[in-house]
C-alpha cells in the first residue's frame, strides 16, 4: 500500500508556522487499508477536533499529520479503531482546496 507523507523542509521556530512542504508517496509497510471506521473517525472526528483546538489556527496539513501520527503511533482515540501503519482510505485523503476553515464543507 502506498501512503502520502508530508515532509517539512524548514524548521519551525517558536510561533512561526512553516507551510513549506512537499507531498511524497512512500511505501507503507502494511498492505492493509485502514478500516471504514478508522477513515470515518479520522475525517469526521480527528481532523475537525484538531482544527478547532489551537487558538493560533493550525493548517489542515498539520491537523492531518497529527491524526496520521495518532494512527501510526497507536496513541489517542484513533488507536482504538485503527491499525498502526494502515493505508489511507479515500476519506483520509483531503482535497487541496480544503482548509481548517472549511473542513465541514469538504
Amino acid at each position: 500500500m502506498f501512503r502520502r507523507e508530508k515532509l517539512h523542509f524548514f524548521t519551525c521556530v517558536a510561533s512561526i508556522l512553516c507551510n513549506s512542504a512537499v507531498w511524497l508517496v512512500v511505501v507503507n509497510g502494511n498492505d492493509e487499508e485502514c478500516s471504514e471506521t478508522c477513515g470515518n473517525d479520522f475525517r469526521f472526528r480527528c481532523l475537525p477536533y484538531h482544527c478547532e483546538q489551537d487558538d493560533d489556527k493550525i493548517s489542515i496539513d498539520e491537523a492531518w499529520i497529527i491524526c496520521r501520527d495518532e494512527i501510526d503511533d497507536a496513541l489517542g482515540p484513533l488507536a482504538e479503531v485503527c491499525t498502526p501503519g494502515c493505508g489511507d482510505t479515500s476519506l483520509m485523503t483531503i482535497p487541496f482546496e480544503c482548509s481548517c476553515d472549511n473542513i465541514d464543507q469538504c
